[in-house]
């Protein structure tokens, strides 16, 4: 009997995260005002879809393509940074005062979809002989 796939259950642990830490930011960000709520909202959204979609094609390129995995999530990891980086750049570059805070609210939500991506892969990974 086949073993069930991990990938939906790694995929909502991932997207239950980053929605956990939305709410977080978003009422750290309520109390001390650091950025506008709706570029919490908007870094947030952004990348949540982008997860949803990294873990639909991750599941498709698992049973299609498993020696490629690797360079899927390379490849995925630039797209979500010029992604963010288009989409956000200029609400990040306009205003000195609040630049740090900006630039933390684009990283963090970043880096930690960027490391919940990449835990399912390597699993993967170490499941794989290659000859």
């Amino acid at each position: 009997m086949r073993k069930k796939s991990n990938v939906i259950f790694q995929g909502l642990y991932a997207l239950f995260t980053l929605i956990a830490l939305y709410f977080l930011h978003n009422y750290a960000n309520e109390q001390y005002q650091w950025v506008q709520t709706e570029i919490v909202f908007s870094v947030y959204g952004v990348l949540f879809l982008l997860t949803l979609l990294f873990f639909i094609l991750f599941g498709i390129a698992k049973k299609n393509m498993p020696y490629h995995l690797g360079f899927l999530y390379l490849f995925w990891v630039i797209i979500k940074f010029v992604v963010l980086f288009i989409l956000f750049f200029s609400e990040v570059n306009n205003n000195i005062e609040t630049k740090r805070a900006e630039v933390f609210t684009l990283i963090l939500p970043y880096l930690v979809s960027v490391f919940l991506s990449a835990y399912p892969l390597s699993k993967e990974l170490n499941k794989l002989e290659f000859n």
